[in-house]
């Protein structure tokens, strides 16, 4: 907030940029032009990465008064008022961006007690290895990293269905990225170990392997992850990017499974 009560978060000086008429079609049938400033409500929240993100052009769609919006009225792709924002193109003031909103289905009711009982079995696990002398040897290691991997996964999880990372939820969202590749990299790990043992005859463990295990275990995903966020915070900005980013705590935690599932960013021609 500014010292003069008005915000910096730049919509002001945005809103100057776009076209700020919007055609209504009446009951009647008839075009009204709406002023967006006055008659509309903006709303000054980010867009969110599980919105489907349509680009559409002046002649590409029509809002009625009661607040349907029908995309392409050839096919009568109908929403609802509450299934959409609108929202302006800097770019372009002939076309805007449609965010439909998707619903994400939140954890099954035995999600968390799963996940309670997975993270006490990786503990003990981790216990065994550790204290049997025998178990200490080089898969015995790999093992136990990637046993290290999923109990922190299961307790991130088992957090967010909590609440518990409100006040950190991109940090957790990376985190759990991070350990999730993490643990599929030893369980490669773990089964070039194995492979490589069946084919030499030779088993000696020398001890640059782990190390190298290591480089390759949490160096990769470490490289990963700066990757992923190298994206987000490129493309934080970008609706018409949703389909490319991968969305850590933009609405959720977690990283965005849902845009990859179906096409999120259309465009009318």
């Amino acid at each position: 907030m500014l010292p003069n009560s008005r915000c910096k978060d730049g919509l002001t000086e945005n809103l100057k940029r776009i076209n700020p008429y919007l055609k209504i079609t009446l009951q009647d049938g008839t075009i009204e032009t709406y002023y967006l400033l006055t008659d509309m409500i903006v709303l000054r929240y980010k867009f969110r990465y599980c919105e489907k993100v349509v680009t559409v052009k002046e002649d590409q769609y029509k809002l009625y008064e009661n607040g349907s919006f029908v995309i392409n009225p050839a096919v009568n792709w109908t929403l609802s008022k509450q299934w959409y924002c609108l929202h302006p193109r800097l770019e372009d003031q002939n076309s805007m961006w449609i965010l439909e909103h998707v619903y994400i289905p939140k954890s099954m009711p035995a999600v968390p007690q799963v996940g309670t009982i997975s993270m006490v079995g990786c503990i003990l696990t981790i216990a065994v290895y550790l204290y049997i002398k025998k178990l200490r040897n080089l898969l015995g290691k790999c093992f136990i990293c990637y046993l290290l991997c999923k109990f922190v996964q299961y307790l991130i999880w088992e957090g967010g269905d909590f609440n518990l990372w409100k006040n950190i939820c991109s940090l957790a969202g990376y985190t759990n990225y991070f350990f999730a590749m993490a643990s599929h990299f030893w369980l490669s790990v773990m089964s070039h170990h194995i492979w490589k043992n069946l084919m030499l005859i030779n088993r000696d463990e020398p001890r640059y392997h782990f190390l190298i295990y290591n480089v390759y275990g949490w160096g990769t995903p470490a490289i990963m992850t700066g990757i992923t966020y190298l994206v987000d915070w490129a493309w934080q900005n970008r609706p018409d990017k949703l389909n490319w980013i991968p969305g850590v705590g933009l609405y959720r935690c977690w990283i965005n499974k849902y845009a990859v599932e179906g096409d999120n960013n259309l465009h009318l021609e």
